[in-house]
């Protein structure tokens, strides 16, 4: 950055440099600051554990998948989007995909800790005691 500084400076002597942020780069640091409250942490996380839960299963992935076709035939979505440490706007669109896929992730919640092994049973479970009100 400081090169590019020297390189405009010398072009032009009487411009005026700051460095300015970038607007998402403003609103990313007091949005950083309000994930540090507990509920709003606790929700990332929940997020972040679900969406890991079915990426690292291909079956749990169809019936997901299967349970979004029936309750949401015309999405284009079939899938969660990862959360990211550093770009708030992903993380909106994460949750944003959540809520909109929330009553197929239930049913396949419910799904999974009935049908599949004991450690997929147990988090289905959980995430279903964290995330619904059933």
């Amino acid at each position: 950055m400081e090169q590019h500084q020297a390189i405009i400076r010398s072009e032009y002597p009487k411009a005026l440099y700051e460095y300015v942020h970038c607007s998402a780069h403003s609103l990313n640091l007091p949005i950083g600051y309000a994930c540090q409250t507990h509920m709003i942490r606790n929700c990332i996380h929940t997020v972040r554990s679900i969406k890991s839960f079915f990426k690292k299963s291909a079956q749990r992935t169809n019936i997901l998948k299967t349970h979004i076709k029936s309750y949401l035939p015309e999405s284009n979505h079939d899938r969660l989007i990862s959360m990211c440490e550093t770009r708030w706007a992903q993380n909106h669109e994460s949750i944003k995909r959540l809520h909109e896929m929330y009553i197929s992730i239930i049913n396949t919640l419910e799904e999974l800790r009935e049908v599949i092994n004991n450690e997929t049973s147990q988090k289905a479970h959980t995430f279903l005691a964290t995330i619904s009100k059933r």
